[in-house]
């Protein structure tokens, strides 16, 4: 089997070299089958973006052999990164990954001098900065089946690195994505070192076992759980359904929002206000957006809205791994009226939130794994959510986690995590990984009217400070509906 090297974005051909890397050591040709989790993940390649300064001793020579050699070192530890994802069952839409012989990663080196870090920084690294066709291996959104499982881009700007990891999101959720990251983090900071390659220990082989995400048998049909849906018969053009597409990105947005450390205290402190112990920061931030954004959709008091909450199964199935390289999330379902959201305390709504993501008992998940294993043809079927111009919200929260402090390498200071341009759905919210200063970035996937509302909100602009969005004309209507106090 002959490795296809396919180069995504052959217009940029001019301003970039392409490397085709191997593994570090060789791995056989193989197969891989994928448990059922890794066949309902977000059919995507995901492009993670982490942007840098660099100091006066960044060697740029040095760097880009010390991005090859972290590349090579992935697959490495994971050798399904090596893969691609292909059909098994096309007539079930049922995927596997393929490792071919002599497979290689994808690097390419790009230089953007006319990106300059100092300013981007100034600017807080915006969204709408950071466009596919620039900074990514291809010039267009990728789908998951058919393409690469990792690949590397970095842009090499006045004074600083964009870095994009991509992702097959399909067969790798976000806690995968995570371990991606620190991964290349570690064995990127060795090479620039000087260092020779060496394992993180961070993937086991237990964390690479696809087995153990299988699911068990006998199992309800996948229409009885509450999580699924009939997927509607749609009979129009490829033409007509790109209009579509077309018109409801058009109604889309993306903006990034800053907590400072005293204005999460306070809100911290308010949120706790009626309860008789203080709650956790991440308690009180994620009702109060649920809290916010509901508000701002402008719904009527009776309607009901959900919380979608990503429940880790690692470590809820002890055979599961913390490191589990792999799309093992399952959704909480937390419900409140509109009326609700405002007048039930932060505990209360809180409770309603953890009862949710303890309802997913290790039985349950299993079950439900069992439900998509034992269905004909998942392309049927759908998420039963109403997020996107609907009611409910979804929230991931990665507040916890340590990225900022992560060592990428000498003369490397990161400074902002990032995503694309694109503004993909509408009632997604990202808890972004605390600040080095304390600080909290949030994400808000919103609709237009809904975006609109939410930065008219006193309440909201009271807390959030607006640092950037999908679209140049978002910083317009920021500095236009800032409240007055804060203008001074």
């Amino acid at each position: 089997m002959a490795t296809e090297q396919i180069d995504y974005n052959p217009g940029n051909a001019a301003d970039r070299q392409t490397f085709w890397v191997p593994p570090l050591e060789h791995i056989e040709a193989q197969t891989i089958a994928l448990p059922p989790g890794d066949q309902i993940g977000i059919a995507i390649i995901q492009p993670s973006i982490v942007c840098f300064r660099t100091t006066p001793t960044f060697d740029e020579n040095r760097f880009i052999e010390a991005v090859k050699t972290a590349a090579s070192c992935i697959p490495w530890e994971i050798p399904l990164a090596a893969g691609r994802v292909v059909w098994d069952d096309e007539s079930r839409h049922t995927i596997k990954c393929e490792i071919p012989q002599n497979p290689k990663i994808q690097v390419n080196i790009k230089r953007l001098p006319h990106r300059d870090a100092a300013q981007l920084d100034a600017q807080h690294w915006p969204p709408h900065a950071l466009q596919i066709r620039e900074i990514c291996l291809y010039d267009r959104p990728l789908p998951a089946v058919g393409n690469f499982v990792f690949g590397v881009q970095a842009n090499l700007i006045k004074g600083g690195v964009i870095l994009v990891l991509h992702m097959n999101h399909i067969l790798l959720d976000g806690p995968s994505h995570g371990t991606f990251a620190v991964l290349f983090a570690h064995h990127l900071s060795r090479a620039v070192a000087g260092k020779p390659p060496r394992k993180s220990g961070m993937v086991p082989p237990e964390a690479l076992d696809k087995s153990l995400a299988q699911g068990t048998h006998p199992a309800r049909n996948i229409l009885k759980w509450q999580d699924w849906k009939l997927k509607p018969e749609i009979d129009i053009s490829p033409e007509e359904l790109r209009e579509i597409l077309l018109e409801r990105m058009a109604n889309l947005s993306l903006t990034i929002w800053h907590f400072p450390a005293d204005k999460l205290n306070k809100l911290r402190a308010a949120m706790s206000a009626s309860s008789q112990s203080k709650l956790s920061l991440s308690t009180c931030l994620s009702t109060w957006c649920w809290r916010i954004f509901t508000r701002a959709r402008d719904l009527s008091p009776d309607e009901e809205t959900r919380m979608l909450t990503p429940v880790q199964t690692r470590g809820r199935i002890k055979e599961l791994h913390q490191s589990y390289i792999g799309s093992v999330l399952v959704y909480g379902r937390a419900k409140a009226t509109v009326e609700e959201l405002t007048t039930l305390t932060t505990s209360e709504l809180g409770d309603r939130i953890a009862k949710s993501v303890a309802w997913w008992t290790p039985e349950r998940i299993r079950e439900h794994w069992g439900s998509i294993e034992d269905c004909p043809d998942i392309a049927k079927y759908q998420p039963n959510t109403n997020r996107d111009f609907g009611n409910d919200v979804e929230m991931s929260n990665t507040m916890n986690l340590p990225f900022y402090k992560i060592n990428w390498g000498d003369s490397l200071q990161v400074k902002a995590i990032r995503f694309p341009s694109l503004a993909f759905a509408d009632g997604y919210i990202l808890i972004e990984p605390r600040l080095l200063t304390g600080g909290i970035e949030v994400f808000f996937y919103a609709a237009r009217d809904t975006l609109d509302k939410l930065m008219r909100d006193p309440e909201f602009r009271e807390y959030a400070e607006y640092w950037g969005a999908s679209d140049e004309g978002i910083d317009v209507l920021a500095a236009e509906t800032l409240p007055a106090k804060s203008k001074l």
